[in-house]
C-alpha cells in the first residue's frame, strides 16, 4: 500500500480545514461532535498528528460531504470522465466538440464550451477537475445552508 505523497496530504488537510471554516462552525464544535479531544483538529492540521483515511471520512460525514470529493480534489482520477458523470453530465456530450463532423465542429467553434472544458481538449486538466470538485463542494454546502461566510 502506497502512502499519500506529502503534497497530497497537505492539500487534503488544507481543503478539510477550509471546508470546516466555510461551514462557519468551530473546530471545537466539530471535535465535540466527533468525540475528539480539545485541540485535536488543530494538531491534525498543523501536522502533529498523521492524517489517516478515517480522519477524512469522519470529517466529511460530519460536514455532510461525500468523502470521495476531498480525495478527488487533491488527486483526480485517471479518467476525469468519471467526475463529469458524478456531476450528472454526459462526458460524451461534453467532449463531443472534437469528434463532430467538420461542419458541426465549425458551427460549434463559436459556441462557448461547457464550464471548465476546453474546446480543443479530450481530457480535463487536474486544475479543471479540482475547480469542478470545489464548485460541487461549495454547492453542496450552500444547499445544506452551510454556505461560505458572508453569504
Amino acid at each position: 500500500m502506497n502512502p499519500m505523497e506529502d503534497g497530497e496530504a497537505q492539500r487534503l488537510l488544507e481543503l478539510l480545514d477550509k471546508a470546516i471554516h466555510d461551514t462557519r462552525r468551530s473546530r471545537r464544535e466539530i471535535e465535540r461532535r466527533l468525540g475528539l479531544g480539545q485541540g485535536y483538529l488543530g494538531s491534525l492540521f498543523r501536522g502533529r498528528i498523521e492524517l489517516k483515511v478515517w480522519h477524512v471520512y469522519r470529517l466529511a460525514r460530519e460536514l455532510k460531504v461525500d468523502p470521495l470529493t476531498f480525495f478527488f480534489a487533491v488527486s483526480p482520477p485517471e479518467d476525469p470522465k468519471w467526475v463529469l458523470r458524478k456531476l450528472g453530465l454526459d462526458p460524451d456530450k461534453v467532449l463531443a466538440l472534437k469528434d463532430e463532423a467538420p461542419m458541426a465542429a465549425a458551427a460549434a467553434k463559436d459556441a462557448a464550451p461547457p464550464v471548465g472544458v476546453a474546446k480543443d481538449s479530450d481530457a480535463l486538466t487536474s486544475e479543471q477537475v479540482e475547480k469542478i470538485v470545489l464548485r460541487t463542494i461549495r454547492s453542496e454546502l450552500k444547499r445544506l445552508g452551510l454556505g461560505e461566510p458572508g453569504e
